[in-house]
């Protein structure tokens, strides 16, 4: 019985374990990997163009 449940163990278990803390990864990194918003610099590129402009 105790080789049976050393074989589940690493058979099984283990495995399964791995398999939850690659899933926990995935959980905290889905909000950057599965990001689907923008980044708008207008703003910043027009404050660029307004500072050469005015100082050349």
């Amino acid at each position: 019985m105790a080789t049976f449940r050393m074989y589940m163990k690493i058979r099984f278990l283990l495995p399964l374990e791995k398999l939850k803390w690659v899933m926990r990864l995935v959980e905290l990194y889905e909000p950057y990997m599965l990001f689907k918003g923008i980044f708008d610099d207008n703003n910043a590129e027009e404050l660029r163009r307004i500072t050469r402009e005015r100082f050349h």
